[in-house]
């Protein structure tokens, strides 16, 4: 996937990305309304140094603006700009392409367990945050 994506985003509309800016992409749309730079950093699973890398190089370019975080005036929020919107629009169209491609190659069963084993790796390989002393643990065992 990340061969077709750094492929595609050469002939698009958006050649000023690489595949690497799309964890900062993602992680905004998982956060609605703008995150804080460590929140994104956290859901992307990378330093806040390195999100700070992609985040700046996103601003500069369009797709995020920073703001000012209602909560704590101290703090910056990230948010998706219009620019930033129509590329994720246009990323998740271009993933259910190649996923279709993926599908008629090695048929709707196979890809639909592909995409099932994927998430559930995702899931089991998220950290868990420990439990404090008076809950118990969230997480099946």
């Amino acid at each position: 996937m990340s061969q077709e994506l750094a492929r595609w985003l050469g002939e698009s509309d958006h050649a000023d990305l690489q595949p690497a800016h799309c964890a900062a992409i993602q992680a905004l749309w998982v956060h609605p309304g703008g995150a804080r730079l460590t929140d994104l950093a956290r859901t992307a699973r990378m330093t806040k140094q390195s999100m700070g890398a992609l985040v700046d190089h996103l601003e500069r370019t369009g797709y995020v603006q920073r703001m000012a975080d209602p909560g704590d005036r101290r703090a910056a929020r990230v948010d998706l700009t219009g620019r930033g919107i129509a590329f994720t629009e246009a990323v998740r169209a271009f993933v259910r392409e190649v996923e279709a491609d993926w599908a008629r190659r090695v048929g709707d069963r196979r890809m639909r367990d592909l995409q099932e084993t994927l998430a559930r790796l995702v899931v089991e390989s998220a950290p868990r945050r420990p439990a404090s002393r008076d809950r118990q643990p969230t997480h099946p065992r």
